[in-house]
């Protein structure tokens, strides 16, 4: 039997790992009166991020992730202005990831 070549190939899942979304609780406390809505968003940020990476499209990951919040404010009726999403909060200097 012939030895297949496997790819040389490294998977990292870095989500939750080296990313402390946890951070970001205070917004989602001050929007959406719940801190459990950030669980929320960020499935749909890998969902969506997933899908994007997927099909061939790329979009970079903090503009999904203010997509994702919009479209779950939406779904809870909230109405989320520019400053309340959480690029411009990161670069306020509101919040960071420690």
């Amino acid at each position: 039997m012939a030895h297949e070549k496997l790819p040389s190939i490294i998977v990292f899942d870095v989500n939750e790992t080296l990313l402390d979304i946890t951070t970001l609780e205070p917004l989602f406390v001050r929007i959406f009166g719940d801190r459990r809505i950030l669980r929320e968003w960020f499935a749909q940020l890998i969902l969506y991020s997933q899908t994007m990476t997927l099909s061939g499209i790329y979009s970079p990951f903090g503009e999904l992730g203010v997509g994702a919040l919009r479209m779950i404010a939406n779904i809870h009726q909230i109405d989320v202005g520019n400053a309340d999403t959480p690029a411009q909060n990161i670069h306020e200097g509101g919040y960071c990831a420690q």
